[in-house]
């Protein structure tokens, strides 16, 4: 079960300590697979490689792949799963409020 934690996203949170320190938690990945987020344009925002059996679970900065801040709106992710289980690619939304 694959989740956006959290979802909706808000940056000026109480929860939040500062904006330098923003992240937002993806749970439920299998032990090798690959996670690209993007706009609902369809731009890729942000793809990394998460590989680490101990845990199922990866964090995103909101920074885009030239390390500036995202936009606030709705974001679409894909986790394409690399282990040999048979999994289809998981597509998920989630949304960031500003």
């Amino acid at each position: 079960q694959v989740e956006v934690i959290p979802n909706p996203f808000i940056v000026h949170s109480e929860f939040e300590n500062d904006q330098y320190s923003l992240k937002l938690m993806i749970t439920g990945l299998s032990e090798d697979c690959i996670i690209k987020i993007f706009t609902v344009t369809g731009e890729l925002v942000s793809e990394w490689r998460h590989s680490d059996p101990s845990r199922g679970f990866d964090y995103w900065n909101l920074r885009n792949q030239n390390n500036q801040e995202v936009a606030p709106g709705l974001y679409l992710f894909t986790i394409e799963d690399l282990t040999d289980n048979g999994n289809e690619p998981y597509v998920g939304k989630f949304v960031i409020i500003r």
